[in-house]
């Protein structure tokens, strides 16, 4: 597993040898992608590049039908560039990608002189994400591809507009390289991580990861090799809805050791389907088509449907938030419960220890006052006076022991408030969002109309 130089992750698909049967159907969400390949892959397929390169992508769409993902990628442009087939797959990365710690900090990207033209073609043609395809050499040290990470750590959230950025992957074909190596890259995008045997945690969820069972299987993601060398390769995300030989392909989110990519891919798809604003264009260098002109009925119509894309991103990641807020208001409760009651019983041992020390006070008074009368009388209020003492004190050993319990549940009550109170925000600003950009959508579809009138 390498890592980059920036706080991003980068993961790494190791030497694979297995391939599957591909098919291609339709589904709902469709992510468009562009590969740039190498003159090495010229070389090795020759007028058959375009079928290579629709291959891999077929297999892509096979393993996604397989995970019971509603994803579809499509190729909107290949083209040949000139660059080394020779040079280690992280360093391809860093030099196809933006600069990613300078975007972050001076919004400037500075890719590698060979990748130049790498923002202008992805927005001519709408590509949503970027692979660089080369022919596996002995250079790049049994390592089958290489991405970021998308949305590391964020929930499913994709808005920052440096994870566009990260969508970026480098594949090595044939050799020990199989078709469905593109899938687990673009999954590294997409916001997923190996599995629990390989990295700490998942990627832009803690369950967003692979799964697998010793000397039984490993998903996607999953290296099979590290689950034991009778391991299988099960050729589809994890997905506890699924059977894996015999076993469920992943863990319930609820669950510890959680292992559902799916669910992950089902929010985060979306968000990546909406980087870049789709074109009537797409095919190999042949080809690809041109943007309709500027206000015509055809343009107006893909800002329309890339506007839905966005809002269905937006409900996505609202229902997402929604989920947080009830996880979140659950250990709330629990902890408001907690610290009430110890509060409670804070206040109540304060108010005896005060009606204590209200009689202390008037036996004392009754006391002092007592000098002209008989000595068994005053002996009788010292003794009244000493009892209401004694009573005091026990209140205030009381008032002492209950001030540390409520000190105790406090802090577990100050955090599940916090993180309430974040996830009430986080809904609210959500909500915010989906309700601002359906207007967006409405407007888009008004102009789209008065366009063809």
């Amino acid at each position: 597993m390498g890592k980059s130089k920036t706080k991003l992750a980068q993961i790494c698909s190791c030497a694979i040898a297995a391939t599957i049967a591909f098919s291609s159907s339709a589904l709902a969400t469709t992510v468009d992608v562009m590969v740039l390949y190498t003159d090495g892959i010229t070389s090795r397929y020759g007028a058959s590049v375009d079928s290579r390169i629709n291959q891999v992508i077929s297999v892509s769409n096979q393993v996604y039908s397989d995970s019971a993902l509603n994803l579809q990628l499509r190729l909107v442009h290949s083209q040949k560039i000139s660059y080394t087939d020779n040079n280690h797959p992280q360093t391809a990365l860093e030099e196809l990608s933006c600069d990613l710690t300078r975007f972050q900090t001076h919004n400037e990207c500075n890719r590698g002189s060979a990748f130049s033209s790498v923002d202008s073609l992805r927005d001519q043609h709408g590509a949503d994400m970027v692979v660089l395809m080369r022919p596996y050499k002995s250079a790049h040290n049994g390592v089958c591809g290489i991405a970021w990470v998308g949305g590391n750590g964020t929930n499913g959230d994709f808005s920052n507009k440096v994870w566009r950025e990260t969508a970026m992957s480098v594949v090595g074909l044939d050799g020990p390289c199989a078709d469905w190596v593109t899938s687990h890259e673009l999954g590294h995008n997409m916001g997923l991580t190996h599995s629990s045997l390989q990295d700490a945690r998942g990627g832009t969820y803690s369950w967003a990861w692979g799964h697998g069972k010793t000397n039984d299987f490993a998903t996607i993601m999953g290296y099979a090799w590290v689950f034991g060398n009778d391991t299988r390769k099960a050729y589809n995300f994890s997905n506890p809805d699924l059977d894996c030989y015999g076993s469920p392909c992943g863990i319930p989110k609820n669950q510890a050791g959680a292992a559902d990519a799916v669910a992950a891919l089902k929010v985060v798809a979306p968000q990546i389907a909406a980087y870049t604003a789709a074109t009537s264009g797409g095919g190999s260098d042949n080809g690809g088509g041109t943007p309709p002109p500027a206000g015509s009925p055809e343009q107006l119509k893909q800002i329309f449907i890339q506007e839905k894309e966005t809002l269905a991103a937006l409900k996505l990641v609202k229902d997402q938030k929604k989920q947080e807020l009830l996880a979140a208001k659950t250990p709330y409760k629990e902890a408001h419960l907690v610290y009430k009651t110890a509060l409670k019983a804070y206040q109540s041992a304060l108010n005896k220890q005060q009606k204590y020390l209200d009689k202390v006070n008037v036996a004392t008074a009754q006391y002092n006052a007592s000098s002209g009368e008989s000595l068994s009388y005053q002996q009788k209020l010292l003794a009244k006076v000493q009892k209401h003492t004694d009573a005091y004190n026990t209140a205030t050993q009381v008032v002492n022991d209950t001030a540390q319990q409520l000190n105790a549940v406090t802090p577990a009550y100050q955090a599940a408030l916090n993180a309430y109170n974040a996830a009430v925000t986080a809904f609210n600003t959500a909500k915010a969002a989906v309700v601002d950009q359906k207007v967006v959508v409405e407007n888009a579809k008004q102009n789209y109309i008065n366009s063809k009138a």
